[in-house]
This record gives C-alpha cells, sequence and structure tokens, in this order.
C-alpha cells in the first residue's frame, strides 16, 4: 500500500472503536493510537553501471500497488476486525481492566 492509502486504512479503525460503543473515540483524553505499517516491495538493488558524460543511469523500482477504486474492501475489513478485536479482548481476557477479568458470560 502506498503511505496516503495507509492512513486512509488507520483512519477506519477508529470506526470499528466506534462501533463498540467507544464515547470517547477521538476525544482529548481518549488515548487511541492507530498503528499502519507496511511491508511494501523492496526497491531493487542499484545499478553501478558508469554513466555517459557524467550522467548517471536511469534506474526504475517495479513496485505492486492497490489501486484506489479496489481499497473499499479493506476499510470495511479494517473497521470489522478492529471491532471484534475489542469485543474479544472484553469477553476473554483473564487479566487487565478496572476488574482485572473479563466480562462474565452465560453458561
Amino acid at each position: 500500500m502506498l503511505p496516503h492509502q495507509l492512513i486512509r486504512l488507520a483512519r477506519h479503525c477508529a470506526v470499528g472503536l466506534a462501533q463498540v460503543g467507544g464515547h470517547g473515540v477521538g476525544s482529548n483524553h481518549s488515548g487511541d493510537i492507530i498503528l499502519a505499517l507496511s511491508t511494501a516491495n523492496k526497491p531493487e538493488e542499484r545499478v553501478m553501471t558508469p554513466g555517459v558524460n557524467g550522467i548517471g543511469p536511469i534506474e526504475d523500482n517495479g513496485i505492486e500497488i492497490i489501486r484506489n477504486e479496489s481499497i473499499d474492501t479493506m476499510f470495511k475489513a479494517a473497521s470489522e476486525v478492529t471491532e471484534e478485536a475489542i469485543l474479544n479482548s472484553m469477553i476473554a481476557g483473564r487479566e487487565g481492566g478496572r476488574e482485572g477479568r473479563g466480562l462474565m458470560r452465560r453458561r
């Protein structure tokens, strides 16, 4: 993904926070941190051929990108995955939180 696409994708994680009922999402004291990392293509090794008349060779790096027109599915997935991760941590959490345990489940 390109850098501007990663920023847009990270913004959709906040939608997942809001779907869970986070009334403090994006407020001053919310403490929300969303990271978007890329494992993009590595540029090819530099061509070390001598230039002609002091001008270096033209180099290009072939990269694969996701077109902006087809990124909507990833936006929806980002919000759904964030929502599910929060719900899973609330239900299955063993330690942490205010009470030190996950929510009570009916059996």
